[in-house]
This record gives C-alpha cells, sequence and structure tokens, in this order.
C-alpha cells in the first residue's frame, strides 16, 4: 500500500484540538456519556488500547455538521 492510500491517522488529542475542544469531552462523547451531542457520529478505529481517528473522517464530520447561513 502506498502512502497516499494509507488514511492519515491521528490521535485522540490531536482531533480534539482539529475539532477545538478537549480531549476529554471528544472521549465521553466516543464513550457515549453525551447523548445529545452528534460527536458520538465521528467514526474511530481502536488499535489495542490507543483510539485513532482518520483525518479525513473528521473533516468529513466537520462538514456535515456545519450550519450554513442563509
Amino acid at each position: 500500500m502506498s502512502d497516499k492510500q494509507k488514511p492519515h491517522l491521528v490521535t485522540e488529542t490531536e482531533a480534539a484540538k482539529a475539532l477545538g475542544m478537549s480531549a476529554g469531552t471528544l472521549k465521553a462523547a466516543r464513550l457515549h456519556r453525551l447523548e445529545s451531542n452528534p460527536l458520538r457520529e465521528l467514526p474511530h478505529v481502536r488499535i489495542g488500547r490507543s483510539v485513532r481517528y482518520r483525518r479525513d473522517d473528521i473533516e468529513t464530520w466537520i462538514e456535515a455538521n456545519t450550519v450554513r447561513g442563509k
């Protein structure tokens, strides 16, 4: 698999920073502790006990949850 085909995985801390929030909030949403939070829908990858997020999934989630004015 070439470097272009490999998904770019980021840590939970890096994902939280990209989303402008704390890693704790992102973790709580992932663990479904924040029932009304749309971050529950953000896909993640588990590698052992580590959690990673695909950069493309973060960007897609941001685009899908962007509120546009009239």
